[in-house]
């Protein structure tokens, strides 16, 4: 039976031991659409179930709800055009590798097998895992939950369209440059191995970090989060689409000057080198500098922050558009 333009849900009353039969008898489903054969373009709401018999894999236009379960059977791999929810799940049979456009929710499992790949359209809840195998590496159309890894194998650099979370990282191995089409999460990490230059759409975090080695230059297209830096190598000058926040910094080397699309917080320096004219799109906040070196006239697109400098040299600030603050005054350019 076909209803494309109609949206039910059935809920089921719990029960332990259902059968193929008495389960078709409750769902109204057919057996064709019990195995798959023919596509339910409604949601299937199973909550309240703690069991589903083996054989099951239907072929799910919208969501399917799975929450009461604990287990699955081998061989069950539903084709699910919106979200599979299976939160009470503590682990899962090889060969488990569904296909969900939307969300997939695991966040109670404790490990997983290692043939686990699923293709995932939307994100990928894994929350609950402290260890991933070595081959883990899914196809995720948005983000990707690991926080509660502490470590990952070598190879890991899974190809993630959204956000990456991985926040309880201590380390990471050498060659772990993942492609991240959002946001990257790693405030765990204490430090980085020469080579990390991920590519991240969205938002870089690693404010646990405190150095940073030479040759760190990521690619990153909003912001970029390092606050728990007190200094930066030579050399180091990333392309930030967004913002560049460095509030931990007392000093910066000669040479330093960023290309960053939005603001730039450098508030920890009390002065800076010869040289240092940084290219801001945005806001440029400079709010201990006491004082500042001839030459220094960076290009600021809309307000540049000296809040701890009594007064401006003549002729100061031609490339910045907004406004110059200082000494809680405001110098109109």
């Amino acid at each position: 039976m076909v209803i494309p333009s109609l949206t039910l849900i059935f809920v089921l009353t719990k029960n332990n031991n259902m059968d193929k039969q008495e389960f078709l008898n409750k769902t109204g489903l057919t057996v064709d659409e019990f195995y798959g054969r023919s596509k339910i373009y409604w949601g299937l709401n199973l909550d309240y179930l703690t069991s589903i018999p083996e054989g099951f894999n239907p072929t799910v236009g919208r969501s399917l709800f799975l929450n009461g379960l604990t287990s699955i059977p081998e061989g069950f791999n539903p084709t699910v055009g919106e979200n599979l929810y299976l939160k009470k799940l503590t682990s899962i049979p090889e060969g488990f590798n569904p296909t969900v456009g939307g969300g997939l929710w695991l966040n109670r499992l404790k490990s997983i097998p290692e043939d686990f790949n699923p293709t995932v359209g939307g994100s990928l809840y894994l929350s609950g895992l402290t260890s991933i195998p070595e081959g883990f590496n899914p196809n995720v159309g948005r983000s990707l939950f690991l926080d509660g890894l502490t470590s990952i194998p070598e190879g890991f650099n899974p190809n993630v369209g959204g956000s990456l979370s991985l926040n309880g990282l201590t380390s990471i191995p050498e060659g772990f440059n993942p492609n991240v089409g959002e946001n990257l999460w790693l405030n765990g990490l204490k430090s980085i191995p020469e080579g990390f230059n991920p590519t991240v759409g969205g938002d870089l975090y690693l404010n646990g970090l405190t150095s940073i080695p030479k040759g760190f230059n990521p690619t990153v297209g909003r912001n970029l989060y390092l606050d728990g830096l007190t200094s930066i190598p030579e050399g180091f000058n990333p392309t930030v689409g967004g913002c560049l926040i460095l509030d931990g910094l007392t000093s910066i080397p000669k040479g330093f000057n960023p290309i960053v699309g939005w603001n730039l917080y450098l508030n920890g320096l009390t002065s800076i080198p010869e040289g240092f004219n940084p290219t801001v799109g945005e806001n440029l906040y400079l709010k201990k500098l006491t004082s500042i070196p001839e030459g220094f006239n960076p290009t600021v697109g809309e307000d540049l922050y000296l809040n701890g400098l009594t007064s401006i040299p003549d002729g100061f600030g031609s490339n910045v558009k907004g406004e110059i603050i200082f000494n809680e005054n405001i110098w109109f350019i």
